[in-house]
């Protein structure tokens, strides 16, 4: 199979690097594995929310979390809804973030947690 697609590494990673910890957090004083599997099935289960929520092809949905294994099934779901992806790093200033806010026509914005959440509201 040649990809041609970003999602199409999905099957290639499945197949060729089938581990149980592609991705890890720290979370109630352990790390936390995500495997290939569970990293696929939340990225399916992200874009089946995002298309039953109503997000069209095209529209963009912003992000703004610290590094986590979740922006990664953010950034995959997206993808395959085809969405447009947003990421913002989340040590922007809240002017900078308006900015890009402002200027995005974003749908969605997600934070990764409610300290983010509350530098965001007006």
């Amino acid at each position: 199979m040649t990809p041609t697609r970003t999602f199409d590494y999905l099957d290639i990673l499945k197949k060729k690097f089938p581990k149980d910890d592609i991705f890890a957090k720290y979370s109630g004083g352990q790390w936390v594995k995500v495997s290939v599997d569970e990293y696929i099935e939340a990225s399916w289960n992200v874009a089946s929310g995002f298309l039953a929520r109503g997000y069209q092809a095209g529209e963009k949905i912003i992000v703004i979390c610290n590094n986590r294994p979740e922006w990664n099934f953010l950034d995959m779901g997206c993808t395959l809804s085809r969405l447009i992806f947003v990421p913002v790093y989340s040590t922007l200033s809240e002017s900078e973030f308006l900015h890009v806010f402002n200027h995005s026509d974003a749908k969605l914005v997600v934070a990764g947690n409610m300290s983010l959440y509350n530098r965001l509201l007006p």
